[in-house]
């Protein structure tokens, strides 16, 4: 499974190869690479987040799925939360499996012990997973209601015939990162960002790595939307994971 910069190998064995002009070590297989018994810190989504655990840093947090994100037939990471009834800042994070599972392995609402290493990946926080074990289940914290989106958002601007993520991000973007969030009485601004991504509110790109949502057109008007805030591609956006996210009028 992928590593992070930090991670703690006790002995690690291998072949030694010549490819590609450099001279690289060929571990055989796990059995190949020992941590000595890696010691994982319990701690908090929230802890991470707010970098009071070091970065590579083994950790285990007690939380419950909130979204998945799926690959196919197979699960390739979640979003979870910490234990709360109501979203807030910094209370939820991505966690990337060490390896996809199928599709019926795990549930939103599934309770997760989840041991890894805290890692950032592209600017983002995430988990790093090496053991998951479930405790059930727990109820979903209710979304955070955002009521200025733009506070969250990174705005796209205009590059030739296209739309980029523009350099400044709003000022609770990075507080709600990995957190579900609900965005009340809004519309869409601008209905092509590209890649299948529209902007609604005049500033907040609604992206589709969990739910392939329909396309949509401008002045088109949602009751409600709600989702996990990501952070991608150099961009805040929001992930909406499922058409019952998605609350039309």
């Amino acid at each position: 499974p992928n590593k992070t910069e930090g991670t703690q190998i006790q002995t690690i064995i291998g072949q030694l190869t010549y490819t590609y002009g450099a001279f690289k070590l060929e571990p055989r297989s796990a059995d190949d690479i020992s941590d000595g018994g890696a010691s994982f810190t319990a701690t908090t989504a929230s802890e991470i987040q707010q970098d009071n655990i070091t970065l590579g840093a083994g950790v285990e947090v007690d939380v419950v799925v909130t979204a998945l994100q799926i690959n196919g037939s197979n699960i390739e990471a979640m979003y979870v939360s910490d234990i709360v009834s109501q979203a807030a800042p910094y209370t939820g994070i991505y966690v990337k499996l060490a390896q996809s599972v199928p599709q019926s392995t795990y549930s939103t609402g599934d309770r997760l012990t989840i041991k890894g290493y805290y890692a950032e990946a592209y600017g983002a926080s995430q988990i790093d997973a090496s053991e998951v074990t479930g405790n059930g289940t727990a109820p979903l914290p209710t979304a955070a209601v955002i009521a200025d989106l733009c506070t969250i958002a990174t705005k796209f601007v205009p590059d030739g015939q296209n739309w980029t993520p523009g350099t400044t991000h709003g000022a609770q973007a990075e507080s709600y990162e990995g957190v579900l969030v609900r965005i009340d009485g809004t519309s869409i601004t601008n209905d092509d960002l590209g890649y299948g991504q529209f902007e609604i509110g005049g500033c907040l790109a609604v992206d589709r790595q969990l739910y392939d949502h329909p396309t949509k057109d401008v002045g088109t008007t949602f009751t409600s939307i709600t989702g996990q805030l990501t952070y991608t591609y150099s961009a805040f956006k929001l992930e909406p994971r499922s058409a019952d996210d998605v609350d039309s009028p």
